[in-house]
């Protein structure tokens, strides 16, 4: 009786397994028929046309796409040998300076910044200044000095600008030198390298796609916040660091590689929206008070490194210039580009 009583048990312990399995499979079976299974944005947008793997400077644009040059930059390459009357600029920064994309500025006419920017220097005379856009969309200047070793000097520039300040320090976790994309590379599961840290039981749900579908945001969440919820969870750890600091630094390496190889510097401090919107409580507010101690930090250092303000060019025009807190319409950029030009003037020999 005892006997049977247990193998009862099993028998249904049998049955409800073999059930759920089967509901499971047709489950999964269905939802793949139904639906289409959209990737994450977020890990999708570490490899898209503007953010290309690529040794040493991490991230490019890809050389692929026609407007797109061997390097991963916007745009032709300085030709080399330099032509001996050309006054060579190239420009780093981020989305801010890489501007529309290179379809659009085809198609529809429309120019960033930096071509903006040569425009108006040519208008004023200086028709021997050729201007480079060596932005990468979402980078910092910690990635500017990388690029501005890597790849900029070997180009012999006359004249090396980083225009930025806005990624720096527009960034909740205070991780400069980090792009805004570069935890997906940090939470990568596969670089676990003990395995009780191996997340096996989420890896096996997310090979399904009714998990994938019905439990996204825990998936998320995760995944892409593990490691900001537990290794950067300690505000002692190395890896957290002073934006201010950190933003001097880049600046100040910039300008003494810049000048090591023969090129004047300029660090350009671009406006933000927060300076046009007037009183109030907004989530850049912190921007305010850490650009305003990057410049004083930058103005104590023993170089004297030629810094342009233009926090507040745009503080008397139409606030629907800005499409963002960061990112002008195209007449925003118009404007900026003609004070960039002016600001540039007078450091042409």
């Amino acid at each position: 009786m005892k006997h049977q009583k247990i193998e009862k048990f099993f028998s249904r312990i049998g049955l409800i397994f073999t059930s759920v399995i089967i509901l499971a499979v047709l489950l999964e079976t269905l939802t793949r028929i139904i639906f289409t299974f959209v990737p994450y944005r977020e890990v999708t947008e570490i490899r898209d046309w503007y953010h290309m793997p690529r040794p040493y400077v991490m991230a490019v644009s890809d050389a692929g796409i026609d407007g797109i040059n061997d390097l991963g930059y916007k745009g032709d390459l300085p030709p080399l040998p330099k032509p001996k009357d050309e006054f060579r600029i190239i420009v780093l920064g981020g989305s801010t300076v890489f501007g529309w994309s290179p379809h659009k500025d085809r198609t529809e006419n429309i120019k960033d910044i930096v071509a903006l920017s040569e425009q108006y220097l040519h208008e004023m005379g200086h028709t021997q200044v050729q201007v480079y856009n060596f932005g990468v969309t979402s980078t910092v200047a910690l990635q500017e000095l990388v690029r501005v070793i890597v790849d900029a000097v070997e180009y012999e520039p006359d004249m090396i600008i980083s225009y930025g300040s806005g990624n720096d320090f527009i960034n909740d976790l205070k991780r400069i030198g980090y792009p805004h994309r570069f935890f997906i590379y940090e939470t990568n599961p596969l670089w676990n390298k003990k395995h009780e840290e191996y997340p096996w039981l989420q890896l096996t749900a997310f090979g399904s796609r009714f998990a994938r579908l019905f439990l996204k945001d825990y998936f998320a969440d995760y995944f892409l916040n593990y490691r900001e919820n537990y290794y950067y969870k300690d505000d002692n750890n190395p890896i957290f660091s002073d934006p201010v600091a950190n933003y001097a630094r880049a600046i100040q390496k910039m300008h003494i590689v810049s000048k090591a190889f023969g090129s004047e510097f300029l660090a350009v401090i671009q406006p933000l929206r927060i300076y046009s919107q007037g009183e109030g409580p907004h989530l850049e507010s912190h921007v305010i008070e850490e650009q305003q101690k990057a410049i004083e930090t930058l103005e104590g250092l023993p170089q004297k490194i030629n810094i342009i303000d233009l926090r507040h060019n745009l503080v008397d025009q139409p606030l629907e210039w800005w499409m963002d807190p960061i990112h002008l319409t195209f007449e925003g950029e118009q404007f900026i580009g003609r004070a960039l030009a002016d600001q540039i003037e007078p450091y042409i020999k």
